[in-house]
């Protein structure tokens, strides 16, 4: 069974979808050991039934594991459940960089903001 809203896994409690995509579905979560809003993200069965991409996708999440950067979002835990790859991260509140542009006129921004945003944006890829 896929994870679904109000269900517990491990020490999450699986609240409202927030999210779907190619990649598989994010919902909004609690962890009740650390008191604290999570997303976990159930990668999708279709991709994960490519044994190189299981392993790929799983790698990829133990490393951005190590990752410690004020730009990145920590992954907090790696487990299976249900049949499901879940990735559980930090639930950060706000909008994306998408949603952002979106909301300027003409979607553009002034260049020093421009500017801070890019070397935000780089430090973390640096970082990784």
């Amino acid at each position: 069974m896929p994870l679904q809203q109000g269900i517990r896994v491990k020490r999450y409690v699986v609240n409202e979808m927030i999210a779907r995509g190619g990649m598989g579905v994010v919902w909004d979560g609690w962890d009740d050991d650390h008191d604290q809003p999570v997303a976990i993200k159930a990668v999708a069965n279709n991709l994960m039934r490519n044994p190189e991409f299981k392993v790929r996708i799983q790698d990829e999440a133990r490393r951005h594991q190590r990752l410690d950067h004020p730009n990145i979002v920590p992954v907090l835990d790696i487990f299976e459940a249900n049949g499901e790859t879940c990735i559980v991260m930090q639930r950060i509140k706000g909008d994306s960089l998408n949603s952002f542009l979106n909301s300027m006129p003409q979607e553009r921004l002034e260049i020093h903001k421009s500017i801070a945003i890019i070397k935000d944006i780089l430090d973390a890829l640096d970082a990784a």
